[in-house]
């Protein structure tokens, strides 16, 4: 979709994506991610991606299902079954970033912000750097998540950022619609029982 967005809105987007992030082993701050690779002050709302996304060689990689960064973004009813694999450096002291929705997600105490969201897509790392994972956010700062959940079988993730580990849910509480509080089945989601919203 988009490589980089400053104060721009995703709105009703969604993606099959393959993207492969792939850069000299030196490179240094890379963002990949299924709809836009680093956000800033924007809104991403009612969107969703599908597919792969992964990288090979550099350091500080932040890769995402929906944005590998994010900074000060708010990011409402979105999910993403995407797959994540992370093929890191060995000894990258930076560390590198992966999310089921975001990478490294940065915030303020009145901008950015997680909520009515989830992600669903296996994440794989091989290698052996340092690491900053989750289910739903890798890395966070002063974010706030409200709502949003991940399926703790399927992203093979126990923990995220930002989020309590109670937020980690089996595929079969994913499927039901009791798991996903305050949310809007009027208008925005559906749930039959037998598949993801």
């Amino acid at each position: 979709m988009a490589g980089y967005g400053l104060t721009q809105n995703i709105d009703h987007s969604s993606a099959n994506v393959q993207v492969y992030v792939s850069l000299n082993p030196q490179a240094y701050g890379v963002a990949g991610g299924g709809l836009i690779g680093s956000a800033g002050l924007g809104l991403i709302t009612n969107s969703f991606t599908t597919g792969t996304i992964s990288n090979k060689a550099a350091y500080y990689v932040a890769l995402g299902g929906l944005a590998g960064y994010a900074d000060n973004t708010t990011i409402k009813n979105c999910y993403s079954n995407a797959s994540i694999v992370s093929n890191n450096l060995p000894n990258n002291d930076s560390g590198d970033f992966v999310g089921g929705l975001v990478g490294d997600f940065n915030g303020s105490n009145s901008q950015g912000g997680l909520s009515d969201s989830y992600a669903a897509g296996k994440i794989s790392i091989t290698g052996n750097a340092y690491i900053y994972i989750g289910g739903l956010v890798g890395h966070a700062y002063q974010v706030t998540s409200n709502e949003s959940y991940w399926d703790t079988q399927k992203t093979g993730q126990i923990h995220s950022a930002g989020s309590p580990d109670a937020n980690g849910k089996t595929t079969a509480q994913m499927y039901s619609q009791g798991t996903f509080v305050g949310w809007d089945f009027t208008n925005i989601w559906m749930a039959d029982g037998r598949h993801y919203p």
